[in-house]
């Protein structure tokens, strides 16, 4: 019951005999009791509620009361006013209605004289002058009229009343006592004579502290600053100007003096700042002060600051203030996690966060910390960005850190190397644990493209191996190398230079090889079968090597054989679905082909077929029928083993929301493994046998981490980094998705895939070759090892369809199709998806004339080139690489070399950029169909010119979506979101994609239109690309567009990239032949140049020649050359200051890449910073690799580099250690464009 109402029930119930009054008086009203008052002017109150509601006031101690009635301050009746609470309550006391009188005031005199007055002369309303006003307290009369002065109004007629009351008239009280008036009179909006308008005196009650994070030296400390309200802009700078804090200030402000009177309290609080030096606050005396201001600014502060108004600045400021409150979690008498959890209040909210410990020794290390600055009298302690406050019950907490620290401290083993070398846990086909040696064979492409030698060390230290020599003629020959037949191969290459001679004879071999081939041979064996590396090279090499399960690896001779039945033809069983399909999700019949197809092979296993190879073609839903499989078999044997499922980390949230589009809730007991997720799953160092920490097994997951799950979705990193874990479970089923990711032999995803237990397993592949049939035969010693031999073996046998150059050969393949063919299942959408809307290649944009800029361009960029070694001319083009780039930027975005986006008017833009002309007016028509369309574009800068045009046109913003995207799952601004949000906006959208950001795995079905705008350098990415669109759920026909700029005189590199294209894209129509990359090479017709041009070793001069993209491609390819096995060159923003990532195993290299023009250049210390700064980055990117930091240059550092790097540890590696690696490792043109087209070696 409301406070009206219960005093509506009491008057009901009780009825006065007396009479109430009001009588309003100079500091309250009065209520009396009386037949007949005695003040004339008294006011009888009429509502029946009064007089309870007054006891009430009474009760609440708002209120006085004596013989005649009570009395009700102003102060407190003004506040009741405005208290919602008492609205309606105090409606019973009949108080006038608020007026809008406002009062007009006079001086007399100077504020010097003792005489100054100071008086209202009047009053007005809606400015209009009035007669005579009665006033008694804030009651107003007028005639019959009485209304309430507005607080502010009654405000300043207090204190022109205090005024007159201080009858001590001194020039100091006169402006105290003026400058209050004032103030409250500007509030009021009351009106003052000039003189009194024009003296401005402030005299203020309360200060307003600021404070602000400054940094001196590299010290942090906090400046304050003390305000107060009508203070003048430029009184901070008075307040510092004198030594100490005057009574009175005379400030000019504005043209206007303005006097500032300061109280004791007021001048005792400004003091204690001026003894701050400069008003900054350091170290300890900073964290007192910002803990506490009242104990560090004396007794007055508590009258003079605001506690709310410093926490609010202090807030501004970001300093914000935690407290912490230990926290743990126990199981079994055992710390499971261990931590703080830190609240944060402000002056809008309180949160909490969880911090944990990441192990005993880091509570250790928080505790003495903490215990430190209390013995030194601190109350603040930074911890992880963290300032927590030594504060209230800090000692009691750190008592229960300690005893949880004594408890986790406890020996508690989870991971026993007994269990661990255990090859019982594991598959059959691990034959022991140890370092493996490297993988080789002539049949494994090289990732760099180079045709002479495999990309692998042999196994064991004096195996020999082949490799194949082109001679002429376009003849092949193999040669068999060991140590005997190297060290003959170099010196018959000496005695050939001696003599002058341009052949030379290899024993056994009976033909005649240039000395230009035997050269690059020795050069690439000489790493292999020479001993003469640095001691410092061979330490990281060992340091390098780690030990790893050890799998048989059939490629010299089939070691691991899984017998597979020869009765595997599909009966055309119909597909046995799960009851857990939503009622909404139906199979298509080619999905139900499939799913009965896979069951038929999984009912085999694992005595009779051990996998399959699902290769449908992008966009038939492979997705889908692989979960079908998986939830029939989870219903239908629920106590079978878990499902793991691979795929690259831009899947991992396609697979989970596939699964809840689908199928119910709780079909998948799923547990993701991947990034944060995997902390909470890993063993700590503690839990690890020390015999397993000292061989540098450190990667485990406990032993309890799969817990209720029955599929496990991961990442190949992830499987390759927690192999020992995830190898010794008992897998029902493995399923390795967009299975491209193992397809290389040598790789240790690839070795770490093979070595699961998995009693069924399942590759889903688009493009099941792209390079060589190394890549089927990759696959099927995955799923079915041993049915094609050994890889060397079946290397000699078969070949590629463009490759059978005899019957005898096409027969072979022949003879590979049925082997393979029970276990693959291919379909196309052309053949299968028969609802599926036509897909209709647009040719009109394939003949986009070029612009005349462009032709300028074009024209003077490759005389440019020509005349690149003639002095006086602009060299800009060092290199065939940097005239290839460029030629393919112009044929895109046509600007002048060097130049980047200037966001010139869109009609000069598309007079100069015909593909820009083409686009906006295609959008225009696609705009007028309301339906969407995907841009594909690589370059970041044009991606950004694109969305600009985009968004003047059509006044839209197109989403980009590249490798600056995130594709974790659980980030709030994921690829799969946006994208996501892209789909759901409803008529005409626009979205520009990155071809290698999100070439495979992504449905964007709302897209019917697909537009090429730059091209990849390979077709089977640039179908996957496109099958975004084209999939399954595609309702519309989808357009692709491959818009090409041509000229009629000569062959642009738009025309030629096509062609090469178009040429590669015909010779795939057969699943057994891959495509491979355009190469660099192939281009020799726009640029003038042969092949040759490509395959010229590079040295240092060479370096210097390079533009600084392709000098850090040379030293990817030289990281590359020097052993480690994953090198790749990070992005061109946010890489965090390293330019070159590489790594073995849990050893690597982040080099940061200076190249210098100038001949007499000298490189200072700002390459040493940045790769110190980024090593925390890629650490954590890449936990439990250490890596070594580098800057690299072509020239030299100073000394003062030299002397930082040293105390940073930092290698720096100058010209001359470049010029010798140079030398030593045979770098190619073909092997720096290999960096910069192909999409591994790209950090996205």
């Amino acid at each position: 019951m409301s406070l009206f109402e219960r005093l509506h029930a009491a008057a009901r119930d009780r009825e006065s005999a007396t009479r109430l009054w009001v009588s309003y008086g100079r500091e309250a009203a009065y209520y009396l009791f009386a037949s007949n008052p005695r003040d004339e002017e008294a006011i009888e109150i009429k509502n029946p509620l009064a007089a309870y509601y007054l006891n009430q006031l009474i009760m609440d101690g708002r209120a006085t009361r004596d013989r005649e009635g009570y009395g009700v301050s102003w102060d407190v009746m003004y506040q009741l006013l405005a208290d919602k609470e008492h609205a309606q309550a105090i409606c019973a006391l009949e108080l006038p209605p608020f007026g809008d009188l406002k009062p007009a005031l006079r001086s007399e005199n100077t504020l010097d004289d003792e005489e100054f007055a100071v008086a209202i002369e009047g009053w007005f309303l809606n400015g209009a002058v009035l007669g005579s006003v009665e006033l008694s307290g804030p009651v107003a009369r007028e005639g019959p009229h009485r209304t309430l002065l507005r607080q502010e109004v009654f405000a300043v007629l207090r204190a022109v009343q205090d005024f007159y009351a201080d009858r001590a008239r001194t020039p100091h009280s006169n402006r105290k006592h003026w400058g209050r008036i004032r103030h409250l009179a500007m509030l009021a909006g009351a009106r003052m004579d000039p003189f009194l308008h024009d003296t401005v005196v402030v005299t203020p009650e309360k200060l307003h502290i600021r404070l602000a994070k400054v940094n001196v030296v590299g010290t942090g400390v906090v400046e304050v600053e003390p305000w107060f309200a009508g203070a003048p802009a430029n009184w901070l700078s008075k307040f510092d100007d004198k030594q100490d804090v005057p009574e009175r200030y005379e400030i000019v402000s504005d043209d206007k003096l303005i006097e500032v009177i300061l109280s004791a309290p007021v001048r005792s609080v400004l003091r204690a700042i001026k003894k701050m030096p400069g008003r900054r606050v350091a170290g300890a005396f900073a964290e007192k002060f910002l803990s506490n201001p009242f104990a560090t600014l004396g007794e007055d502060a508590d009258h003079v600051i605001d506690e709310g108004q410093f926490d609010e600045a202090r807030s501004e400021a970001g300093i914000v203030f935690q407290q912490f409150r230990a926290h743990w979690q126990m199981r079994n008498n055992e710390v499971l996690e261990a931590g703080l959890a830190i609240s944060t209040a402000d002056s809008h909210a309180t949160s909490s966060q969880l911090e944990l410990f990441s192990d005993p020794d880091e509570l250790r290390k928080f505790v003495v910390t903490v215990e430190s600055k209390l013995l030194t009298g601190f109350e603040l302690c930074e911890w992880r960005g963290y300032s927590l406050g030594l504060v209230g019950d800090t000692h009691e907490q750190l008592d229960i850190l300690k005893a949880v620290y004594a408890r986790w401290t406890r020996p508690k083993i989870a991971i026993r190397a007994a269990d661990v070398l255990d090859l019982k846990r594991y598959s059959e086909r691990v034959r022991g644990i140890g370092i493996q040696p490297g993988i080789v064979s002539p049949y494994i492409p090289r990732t760099d493209q180079d045709p002479w030698f495999p990309d692998s060390r042999a196994e064991g230290k004096d195996a020999s191996q082949v490799v194949h020599v082109g001679l002429a003629e376009g003849k092949e020959l193999e040669l068999v190398v060991d140590k005997k037949v190297f060290r003959t191969l170099k010196e018959s290459l000496q005695q050939a230079r001696t003599k002058g001679e341009k052949y030379i004879t290899i024993p056994g071999l009976g033909e005649g090889i240039t000395v230009e081939v035997a050269e690059r041979l020795v050069n690439e064996l000489a790493s292999r079968y020479e001993r003469s590396e640095s001691r410092s090279t061979s330490n990281t090499a060992k340091k390098n090597e780690r030990e790893e399960l050890l799998i048989q690896t059939n490629i010299g001779s089939t070691d691991y054989l899984e017998e597979r039945s020869s009765e595997l033809k599909f009966d055309n069983r119909s597909p046995v679905l799960p009851t857990t399909l939503k009622g909404d999700a139906s199979l298509k019949d080619h999905q139900k082909i499939g799913v009965a197809w896979l069951q038929h092979l999984l009912s085999k296993a694992p005595q009779y077929c051990r996998g399959a190879v699902l290769a449908d073609d992008m966009g038939l839903g492979k997705t889908l029928q692989l979960l079908t499989i998986i939830a029939a078999a989870l219903e239908n044997s629920p106590q079978s083993g878990p499902v793991l499922i691979v795929a690259p980390v831009s899947l991992l949230e396609n697979w989970r929301e596939e699964s809840e589009k689908f199928f119910q809730p709780g079909t998948f007991p799923l547990l993701t493994l991947y990034g944060d997720s995997i902390g909470r799953f890993r063993a700590k160092s503690n839990e690890i046998e020390k015999d397993l920490l000292d061989r540098g097994f450190t990667r485990f997951l406990r032993d309890d981490w799969l817990g209720a799950a029955k599929v496990v979705l991961t990442t190949y990193e992830t499987l390759r980094d927690l192999e020992f874990s995830l190898a010794a479970v008992r897998w029902s089923m493995m399923i390795c998705d967009e299975a491209q990711k193992i397809k290389n032999p040598a790789a240790m995803v690839t070795r770490a895939a093979k070595k699961q237990n998995a009693a069924f397993k399942i590759v889903c592949t688009g493009t099941p070759v792209e390079n060589s049939l190394t890549d089927i035969w990759c696959l099927f010693d995955f799923i079915q090892p041993g049915l094609l031999g050994a890889l060397n073996d079946f290397g000699k046998v078969y070949r590629r369809p463009i490759e059978c150059e005899t019957d005898e050969h096409a027969a072979k393949l022949e003879q590979l199709r049925a082997i393979i063919a029970p276990q693959v299942l291919r379909r196309l959408k052309r053949d299968i998806a028969k609802d599926l809307p036509e897909k209709i290649i647009v040719e009109a944009p394939r003949k986009l004339v070029l612009s005349p800029y462009q032709r300028q361009l074009y024209g003077d960029a490759i005389e440019r080139y020509r005349l690149r070694h003639i002095d006086g001319h602009n060299g800009v083009f060092k290199n065939q690489l940097g005239l290839l780039h460029y030629l393919r930027k112009v044929c895109s975005d046509p600007r002048e070399h060097g130049r980047t986006f200037d966001n010139e008017a869109v009609e000069t833009a598309r007079q100069k950029n015909p593909k820009l002309d083409w686009l906006l007016d295609a959008l225009k028509e696609i705009k007028g169909l309301e339906e969407k369309a995907i841009i594909f574009c690589e370059f970041r800068d044009m991606q950004l010119m694109l969305a600009h045009y985009i968004s003047q046109t059509f006044s839209i913003r197109p989403d980009i979506i590249n490798g600056d995207t995130s594709a974790a799952e659980g980030c709030h601004d994921s690829r799969q979101k946006r994208i996501k949000e892209f789909q759901a906006r409803s008529g005409f959208g626009v979205i520009i994609l990155s071809p290698v950001a999100v070439g495979f795995g992504l449905n964007i079905q709302a897209a019917n239109h697909v537009i090429h705008f730059t091209r990849t350098w390979n077709p089977a990415r640039e179908d996957q690309a496109t099958d975004r669109a084209y999939r399954i759920g595609q309702a519309r026909p989808v357009y692709v567009y491959y818009p090409v700029v041509c000229a009629d005189e000569f062959m642009t590199f738009d025309v030629l990239l096509d062609r090469l294209l178009e040429r590669k894209r015909d010779l795939s129509g057969d699943m057994l032949n891959g495509t491979g990359n355009v190469l660099p090479n192939e281009f020799e017709d726009v640029v003038g140049v042969g092949k040759d041009a490509f395959d010229k070793q590079l040295y240092i001069e060479d370096a210097d020649c390079l533009e600084p993209l392709h000098f850090e491609a040379m030293i990817a390819a030289l990281c590359k050359k020097r052993g480690f096995r994953s090198v790749k060159l990070t992005s061109a923003t946010g890489d965090g200051g390293v330019d070159v990532v590489a790594k073995t195993n849990n050893e690597g290299e982040l080099v940061q890449v200076k190249h210098c023009s100038s001949e007499t250049g000298v490189l200072g210390w700002d390459a040493v910073k940045e790769i110190v700064a980024g090593e925390r980055l890629y650490s954590f990117q890449f936990p439990g690799v250490r890596f070594k930091k580098v800057a690299l240059t072509n020239r030299e550092f100073n000394s003062n580099a030299v002397s930082q790097a040293r105390i940073l540890g930092v290698e720096l590696i100058g010209r001359s250690e470049l010029a010798n690696l140079l030398d030593k490792h045979r770098i190619t043109m073909t092997e720096v464009e290999t960096f910069l087209v192909s999409p591994e070696y790209v950090m996205v």
